[in-house]
């Protein structure tokens, strides 16, 4: 007669843990690379929305604006009216997907991973677009050096001066 079996043999143990051991060396390397993605997805979200405002304002002929809030860690992007009234009569962009005001916060893009340390703009925490697509600060004055956002981990996003190109420089 045989006896009902009552638990792990000593083998069936050994073979779990080296698979559990095998899987953990697996996912904590991709965990880790997580925070790296988060990042990543926040400088491209950024770069991205700042040459969209751009486009927008090359191609519809009007100015626009991306208002950077380090203190929210948000940054929204604004078109003039087409009756041209200016930084005054300014509107939320919509984003052509959701069809809500384009207003980003970071905090929800990279869970807290990157935060907003500084951006400078001719002195100012926004970029503007004229029709031409050319940048100024805050004050309507032309950009006479790079404008810059830089975030936590290091990383910097550069708004070429003379002709509002945007990208990450190391």
């Amino acid at each position: 007669m045989r006896r009902p079996a009552r638990g792990f043999t000593t083998t069936e143990l050994i073979v779990v843990l080296s698979i559990m051991g095998i899987l953990s060396g697996v996912v904590v390397p991709v965990l880790g690379r997580l925070d790296d993605m988060r990042a990543n997805a926040v400088l491209t979200t950024t770069i991205r929305d700042i040459r969209y405002a751009q486009t927008r304002a090359l191609s519809g002929k009007l100015r626009t604006w991306v208002v950077f809030d380090p203190t929210n860690e948000t940054y929204a992007l604004y078109i003039e009216p087409t009756s041209g009234a200016g930084r005054a009569g300014r509107v939320p962009m919509t984003d052509p997907l959701s069809q809500s005001s384009l207003v980003r916060d970071l905090n929800d893009l990279s869970l807290g991973q990157c935060v907003l340390s500084t951006v400078d703009f001719g002195g100012t925490l926004e970029i503007e677009f004229d029709s031409d697509g050319v940048p100024h600060d805050a004050t309507e004055t032309k950009l006479s050096a790079d404008g810059s956002i830089v975030f936590s981990q290091g990383s910097r996003v550069t708004a070429m001066a003379q002709t509002g190109y945007v990208e990450l420089t190391p």
